[in-house]
């Protein structure tokens, strides 16, 4: 059986986030295009950027809200949000408790506006909670109670929802179900629990962003024509135009993109061959670095 809760409310109003930050950026993009290239003109494309991974952001989570369900059979109660499922055995279930006139203190790493609440809380007389809920008081809510942690969801008929949990539980399990949280493949890539990895990552990208800042900033000082070093055995000068400049950068960002998914990929079979292609990253925009100061 699943159980679905009024959810039309906190969608609505993730989708109009969307909405306003998709359309900030696509105006903001648009007046950039008229700009010639300048550290300013990065600081706006950064912006832009920004709030267009902002509306991408807010429209994953508005899907959550949208797709949010709990599936609910003689073994096991299942919360489907997004790409993630929370397997709670019936068995594990030690209580049932309705939502309380006073509102959860809901930690900073959690999505929440009207009609949505979804992240981890601590609630008086209850504990710490997981909220898989789109409520519109604190009263619609209905605590799961399992040992050690709580679930909160809201249903349409918690009466009813209460009523098919008591009945499944009497009837008994069929089979042995494990407590476990389910998400896509990527979310569990060891990748993510090793620490130098993500530094070296971390390290790469900002790299990267300081040589596509320099050369924004050296830009509107560049001359329409520049000397290239040359590669021919006469040593015959080479001209490029200046917005070849630009397109360093963008490769050295393209690179890093493509290291980091080879790391992704190298980091559960080969660690060393995972680290090389990450330290690669550090290395490409040092080398662009002296490139660019050489030419200009």
């Amino acid at each position: 059986m699943e159980f679905r809760p009024k959810r039309v409310q906190g969608t609505l109003v993730g989708c109009s986030f969307t909405l306003a930050l998709g359309t900030a950026a696509a105006v903001l993009g648009q007046d950039l295009s008229r700009r010639s290239p300048s550290l300013a003109t990065l600081g706006l494309s950064l912006l832009a950027f920004s709030l267009l991974l902002l509306a991408l952001l807010f429209a994953f989570w508005s899907y959550g809200c949208w797709s949010l369900r709990y599936s609910l059979d003689r073994n096991r109660l299942v919360i489907r949000w997004a790409n993630s499922q929370h397997v709670i055995p019936l068995g594990a279930i030690t209580g049932l408790v309705w939502g309380q006139k006073e509102g959860p203190r809901m930690g900073f790493r959690t999505i929440r506006w009207f009609g949505y609440r979804v992240g981890r809380g601590k609630v008086k007389g209850v504990g710490e909670t997981l909220f898989y809920t789109s409520p519109r008081s604190s009263r619609e809510l209905l605590y799961i109670l399992t040992p050690g942690l709580a679930y909160a969801i809201s249903v349409a008929n918690p009466k009813q929802f209460a009523l098919e949990v008591k009945l499944r539980r009497r009837l008994g399990s069929m089979e042995m179900v494990s407590h476990e949280n389910r998400r896509w493949p990527f979310d569990s890539l060891s990748f993510w629990q090793d620490p130098w990895a993500r530094k070296i990552s971390v390290a790469g990208l900002l790299m990267n962003l300081f040589l596509l800042a320099y050369v924004f900033y050296v830009y509107p000082s560049l001359p329409p024509l520049l000397s290239l070093p040359s590669t021919s055995a006469v040593g015959v000068e080479q001209l490029g135009s200046q917005r070849e400049m630009l397109h360093l950068p963008l490769v050295a960002l393209l690179l890093w993109g493509a290291n980091q998914l080879l790391g992704f990929w190298l980091h559960p079979k080969e660690r060393l061959a995972a680290y090389l292609c990450l330290l690669a990253n550090l290395l490409i925009p040092v080398l662009l670095l002296a490139t660019i100061r050489g030419i200009t």
